[in-house]
Protein backbone atom coordinates (compact mmCIF):
# COMPACT_ATOMS: atom_id res chain seq x y z
CA UNK A 1 0.00 0.00 0.00
CA UNK A 2 1.14 3.08 -0.93
CA UNK A 3 0.91 6.40 0.98
CA UNK A 4 2.23 9.84 1.58
CA UNK A 5 5.75 10.29 2.48
CA UNK A 6 7.10 13.95 4.49
CA UNK A 7 10.97 14.48 4.12
CA UNK A 8 12.47 16.88 6.00
CA UNK A 9 15.40 19.37 3.69
CA UNK A 10 18.62 18.45 5.18
CA UNK A 11 20.06 20.72 2.75
CA UNK A 12 18.53 23.99 4.36
CA UNK A 13 19.69 22.27 7.84
CA UNK A 14 23.37 21.65 6.67
CA UNK A 15 24.40 24.90 5.06
CA UNK A 16 24.68 26.50 8.61
CA UNK A 17 26.50 23.14 10.43
CA UNK A 18 29.02 23.84 7.67
CA UNK A 19 29.20 27.30 8.09
CA UNK A 20 29.82 26.79 11.73
CA UNK A 21 32.71 24.45 11.40
CA UNK A 22 33.90 26.70 8.66
CA UNK A 23 34.03 29.61 10.91
CA UNK A 24 35.94 27.58 13.57
CA UNK A 25 32.66 28.11 16.02
CA UNK A 26 32.79 24.62 15.93
CA UNK A 27 36.03 22.33 15.91
CA UNK A 28 36.55 18.89 15.64
CA UNK A 29 39.11 16.64 17.61
CA UNK A 30 40.82 15.07 16.47
CA UNK A 31 40.72 17.39 13.19
CA UNK A 32 41.05 14.40 10.55
CA UNK A 33 37.11 14.35 10.70
CA UNK A 34 36.45 17.79 9.22
CA UNK A 35 36.86 16.49 5.97
CA UNK A 36 34.83 13.03 6.32
CA UNK A 37 32.42 15.77 8.06
CA UNK A 38 32.26 18.09 5.25
CA UNK A 39 31.79 15.49 2.71
CA UNK A 40 29.18 14.08 4.57
CA UNK A 41 27.57 17.47 5.14
CA UNK A 42 27.42 18.34 1.21
CA UNK A 43 26.24 15.24 0.10
CA UNK A 44 23.25 14.90 2.72
CA UNK A 45 20.26 13.46 1.59
CA UNK A 46 16.84 14.85 2.36
CA UNK A 47 15.58 12.37 5.61
CA UNK A 48 12.42 10.60 5.02
CA UNK A 49 10.30 10.98 8.76
CA UNK A 50 7.21 9.16 7.72
CA UNK A 51 8.79 5.76 7.16
CA UNK A 52 6.15 2.86 7.40
CA UNK A 53 7.61 0.44 9.84
CA UNK A 54 5.90 -2.74 10.75
CA UNK A 55 7.56 -3.26 13.85
CA UNK A 56 7.77 0.04 15.35
CA UNK A 57 7.00 3.80 15.14
CA UNK A 58 7.54 5.43 11.86
CA UNK A 59 9.75 8.34 13.15
CA UNK A 60 11.21 9.26 16.46
CA UNK A 61 8.91 12.17 17.44
CA UNK A 62 6.22 9.22 18.23
CA UNK A 63 8.46 7.68 21.26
Amino acid sequence: MLTDQWYVRADVLAKPAVEAVENGDIQFVPKQYENMYFSWMRDIQDWCISRQLWWGSPYPGMV
